[in-house]
This record gives structure tokens, C-alpha cells and sequence, in this order.
């Protein structure tokens, strides 16, 4: 019989002062971060079972990058291969998008500033750093998991009189309210940490100026939650890290509000088409953040079914996806999706996209990552696929994404938002990624 071992660290990876000021997209004009209003983390989770060891670095960013680096650094220092390293992003757009170290362009042809470049090098070094430390404060563990719903998303896909789907709020459309929590306890039942899994996107505040006009860093919605655990625990000094699911067209329920005209017109709520000129919506996050906060806490208090005998199983895979590029959708058409003529739009063959996909085992909990955003319906279809009962669905892992939305072939038919921003061809994504997956289980059940 061999010991679990747990170990976890929290690191901030606040910009610091001379790395403002920076844009956080092309979508969000000439507008810029100058301050910081809530520090951002990288949470670090090692689990091993005597033989194996996995190590989950959690950032509080809008996407993974640089993660081979991140990995060399940690395998240096700590006996860990780099493949059982499984790094993600919480999709928080409140801060600046990290770059690739070696680029100087981003994917708009615009200059990556300094300050940009200065920020990623800084992250790679916190990430790391709290790698090791994870890895360096393990201890005797037992693990134990649970799920309840959580109210606090719906469906972004909403249809207008005209038939036209825009960003907003549909509660007939499919929507995951699966709230997944890993638990990690020491041998005196003291909470070590634990990884929190839900299909939401973490994007309320980010286009929301001060009262100077800038913009300010915070963790979102998903920092906001993960915050309100950890200080439910502040007597067991636990690290709490929240990962996105299937939340590719999940949206939190308090996020659009668009104003509707008889004759079938609509404006974009101010956020959408330009920016809040109010701080309201750092109160709504914060308010939803508190209400799943709570949602966890009574899951994680309802977990009391531990082991400390759980062996551990991981594989990789890296499948290719046909590409397409769609015509006549650029930048305007982002920022307003009311400037989208459909009668002009129209799919070209483009370069395949590497897709890295990722499967851990931890007795009879599978947790699968994938590098992208994935719809809701195909997380609920690959959830029913999977010979697992419990499976938790980690999107974000390592590059966050190899193109924007991979959507499912109702959202390919119905030319949602999601669509005109897709990069994979004839909506294949859902195919290959089960396909690969039930693969890798495969693989894992031969171990």
C-alpha cells in the first residue's frame, strides 16, 4: 500500500509597477491596465502516490504560455518529469495576455510592447517558483472528490426576432452546472488544498474603467471565487485553485445587458461595445463569485470519503486539426457583431492546428485537459462518452488554445458568435478530441 502525498503553494503574479502600463487586446481599443485592484496567483498542486507525481500550475491569466520554459525551470530543481506537469489558465482577461518570448508581433500584426515581454518573463519565473514549492512542501495526504450544481452561468448564444444569434443570455440552450472539487487533506482531516472545476467564463470586469478612465488588474470572477474558499480556510492555510470546463459559450449570469427595441433592433450592452464607464460590475463579480464560493464550500464540507491509496495515471496525446480561416469577420465585426453581413462570409482551407489533449487518473477520478475553449454541449457529450463516471474537463491547458472557439456542428449550422471567430474545418473538433481521448483511456487501462 503506498502514501499519497499532497503538497501546494500560491504565488502572486501581479504585474509589478514598472510593467504598466499594457493592453490587455486588440478588442479593447486604445484602452490601458495602469494599476493593480486585486492581486492575480499561480497556485501550484502536487500530488504522489509513491510512484508517480503529477504537479497542476494553475494561473490566474487569459491563456498558458511559455510553458516549456516553465517546466525546465521546475524539472531543474525538483524531481518531476516535465510531462506530468499539466499547466492551465482560468481565462482571466483582467490583466494583460501573456506572450511567447520569442515573438515580437501578436496575431494582429501590432508590436508586442516591452512592458509585455517584461510581464511573460516575470510570470515564467512565479509560475515556476510555485512549482517548486508545491513539489518541495508535500506531505502525507489522502484525496477525496465530490460534485453539486452551481447557478451562476447560462448559455451566451442568444437569438434574435430575426434569427441571428449574438452574445447574450439563452436559458433554453445547453448549460453544464457541474461544479467538480478535488479534495486534499493531511492525515488530521486539514484541508491542503483543492482544485475547483466549473464551465464559466472568467471575463466580468475586464473591460471596466475607473474613474480615471483606465483600466485595473483583478482575478475575475475566477480569482473572486477561489479567494472566498481560501478564506473559508485561512485556519488551514489552503490553496484553492479554480479551472474553466466546458465554458467556450458560457457566459456568468450577470454579464449582458443589452437594451432591445420593438421593431427587433438591439444595442450592445457598454461593456460589449465599448467600455463600462461605471465600476458596477466589479460588485456583480464579486457577488457571483461569492455565490459559487459558498456553492464549494458546502460541496468540499460534504466530502468526508478519503483515500490515501490512489495510484496515478497520465498520458498525452497531440492530435491535428484541419484548419479553416473565415472570410469577412476581422476586427470591426469583434468589437460589434452588428457590423456582421453573413452573406459575405465564407471558410477557406487553412494550416492544420496542433491540439495537445492531456488525461490523469487518480483512481477513479479522470480529469481531461484539452488547449482550448470548448463548448458546453460537446463537454456534456464527452463527459457521456468517457468510461469514467466522475470526469472533470480542464480547458486552457498549456497554450490555452491553438485558434479562438472550436464550435460543435449546431453552432457551425447556426452561425453563432462563436462561429465567426472558429479556426477548426466542418466543425470536426468534437469528433477527433473523443476520438483521442477514449484512445488515451485505452492506453491508461494498459498501464
Amino acid at each position: 500500500m503506498s502514501q499519497l502525498k499532497a503538497g501546494a503553494s500560491r504565488v502572486v503574479i501581479s504585474p509589478l509597477e514598472d510593467m504598466f502600463p499594457y493592453p490587455q487586446a486588440t478588442l479593447n481599443g486604445e484602452a490601458m491596465y495602469t494599476w493593480v485592484r486585486q492581486d492575480i496567483y499561480v497556485r501550484g498542486i502536487a500530488v504522489d502516490d509513491g510512484q508517480e507525481r503529477v504537479l497542476f500550475l494553475i494561473q490566474e491569466m487569459n491563456g498558458a504560455r511559455n510553458t516549456e520554459m516553465i517546466k525546465a525551470k521546475i524539472t531543474e530543481k525538483c524531481d518531476i518529469k516535465q510531462e506530468n506537469i499539466f499547466i492551465c489558465a482560468t481565462h482571466n482577461h483582467s490583466v494583460t495576455a501573456p506572450v511567447e518570448l520569442t515573438e515580437r508581433v501578436d496575431k494582429w500584426g501590432k508590436p508586442i510592447g516591452e512592458n509585455q515581454l517584461k510581464y511573460s518573463a516575470y510570470l515564467v519565473e512565479q509560475s515556476a517558483q510555485a512549482g517548486i514549492e508545491a513539489l518541495n512542501s508535500m506531505r502525507p495526504a489522502k484525496l477525496g472528490y465530490g460534485k453539486g450544481n452551481s447557478y451562476i452561468n447560462v448559455s451566451r448564444d442568444e437569438q434574435l426576432p430575426d434569427g441571428r444569434f449574438i452574445f447574450g443570455r439563452n436559458f433554453e440552450r445547453p448549460s453544464d452546472k457541474t461544479l467538480y472539487v478535488i479534495k486534499l487533506v493531511d492525515m488530521e482531516d486539514r484541508l491542503i488544498a483543492a482544485v475547483l472545476n466549473y464551465g464559466v467564463h472568467s471575463t466580468m470586469c475586464f473591460r471596466t474603467r475607473d474613474e480615471n478612465g483606465n483600466m485595473c488588474v483583478s482575478g475575475d470572477l475566477a480569482g473572486e471565487i477561489a479567494a472566498f474558499v481560501e478564506e473559508s480556510y485561512k485556519d488551514d492555510q489552503a490553496v484553492v485553485a479554480w479551472t474553466n470546463a466546458a465554458g467556450a459559450n458560457q457566459t456568468p449570469i450577470l454579464s449582458f445587458f443589452h437594451t432591445y427595441y420593438p421593431d427587433g433592433t438591439y444595442v450592445p450592452d457598454e461593456r460589449f461595445n465599448n467600455y463600462y464607464t461605471t465600476t458596477f460590475m466589479w460588485d456583480l463579480c464579486r457577488h457571483l463569485g461569492q455565490k459559487q464560493g459558498v456553492d464549494a464550500v458546502q460541496i468540499l464540507r460534504k466530502i468526508d470519503d478519503y483515500s490515501s491509496d490512489v495510484k496515478i495515471k497520465q498520458t498525452d496525446k497531440l492530435i491535428m486539426l484541419p484548419g479553416t480561416e473565415v472570410k469577412g469577420f476581422g476586427v470591426p465585426e469583434l468589437k460589434d457583431d452588428r457590423l456582421i453581413d453573413d452573406s459575405k462570409i465564407y471558410n477557406v482551407d487553412a494550416d492544420a492546428l496542433p491540439m495537445k489533449l492531456k488525461l490523469i487518473e487518480f483512481g477513479n477520478l479522470a480529469v481531461f485537459g484539452v488547449n482550448c475553449e470548448i463548448m458546453a454541449e460537446i463537454g456534456l457529450r464527452l463527459k457521456e462518452r468517457s468510461p469514467f463516471k466522475e470526469t472533470m474537463l480542464i480547458s486552457h491547458y498549456e497554450s490555452g488554445g491553438s485558434g479562438r472557439y472550436f464550435v460543435d456542428k449546431w453552432g457551425y449550422e447556426n452561425h453563432t458568435p462563436s462561429y465567426y471567430r472558429n479556426t477548426v474545418k466542418d466543425a470536426c473538433t468534437e469528433e477527433m478530441v473523443g476520438d483521442a481521448m477514449m484512445e488515451m483511456f485505452e492506453t491508461l487501462s494498459k498501464q
